[in-house]
């Protein structure tokens, strides 16, 4: 069954539509992401989340404000990759991004 994991502390604002990067069963980390709620905002942070002691940290940002994309992690180069989504101007993306999470891993460890 589920059931709701209750985070205290600092934590990313309430989104839809990012990226979800998964880090060697150690944690995740969200990419951009777009919220209505009260106006539309899009995302451009980066947030990575502990599974051993269940907090988040906010990262660098990301290289634009992007929504609708997807991102998966390459475990041999300890990276993360991005592509396409929707950025600011809601033109469809076509770029390729890498970001280098060695350090996030070995945070994890």
């Amino acid at each position: 069954t589920w059931s709701e994991l209750i985070i205290e502390g600092n934590k990313p604002q309430a989104r839809e539509q990012f990226a979800t990067i998964e880090m060697a069963n150690k944690g995740f980390i969200i990419v951009g992401g777009l919220s209505n709620s009260g106006g539309t905002t899009i995302f451009d942070d980066v947030w990575k989340f502990d599974y051993t002691t269940k907090t988040w940290t906010q990262l660098s940002n990301f290289t634009t404000k992007r929504y609708n994309f997807s991102g998966v992690y390459l475990p041999f180069e300890n990276l993360a990759v991005t592509y396409g989504g929707k950025n600011e101007d809601n033109t469809i993306d076509d770029k390729v991004n890498l970001f280098d999470i060695k350090f996030i891993i070995e945070s994890l460890r």
